[in-house]
């Protein structure tokens, strides 16, 4: 990411990657190679937030958002949350996009 230049839409993935704490990404890719199955995998978002806890002691919401970078990397990634109406688990859905193109 250059200093003093605005970022454009393409490079976000790219920026998030940097700003991001690579144990994020670890903890990430650790759950998804445990949970991944014919090329998908559903985790819940206080596992991710536990995991990322285990290794930087704590979990902050902004990191997160790492859909994105995902996406670049060739997953779809959806996230789902309950409506104020509604009571499940919050979580990330995950699929090769190259197995499944009607995936974001």
């Amino acid at each position: 990411m250059k200093k003093g230049v605005p970022i454009s839409p393409k490079d976000i993935p790219a920026a998030k990657a940097v700003v991001i704490p690579p144990e994020v990404f670890d903890a990430v890719n650790e759950l998804l190679a445990a949970k991944c199955v014919n090329g998908g995998a559903i985790i819940k978002q206080h596992e991710i937030a536990d995991a990322i806890k285990e290794k930087l002691g704590e979990c902050k919401m902004e990191w997160l958002n790492f859909e994105e970078v995902y996406r670049e990397a060739g997953w779809g990634v959806k996230y789902d949350k309950p409506a104020y109406c509604e009571t499940y688990d919050a979580f990330f859905e995950f699929r090769d996009k190259s197995k499944d193109r009607t995936f974001n």
